[in-house]
């Protein structure tokens, strides 16, 4: 068997290696930041909720303290 040529095929692997590696850093990588991002939105979807939720107490609110003075 030629030596040269099982040199060759050593390179390749190495080079598959290396790639296959890189594949898998971005993916977790990508990952990552997806569930970063899905996170932030939650967030931001729970304050907004949040706030929709205040906005009808204070409304509410109001209008029970505006009944009350007319009441009178």
């Amino acid at each position: 068997r030629d030596l040269r040529m099982s040199r060759g095929l050593g390179d390749v692997y190495k080079r598959q290696l290396v790639h296959y590696a890189l594949m898998v850093l971005f993916l977790v990588v990508w990952i990552t930041l997806c569930y970063i991002y899905i996170l932030f939105a939650i967030k931001w979807i729970i304050l907004r909720i949040n706030r929709t939720i205040d906005l009808w107490k204070e409304k509410r609110r109001l209008v029970i303290v505006y009944d009350k003075k007319v009441k009178i």
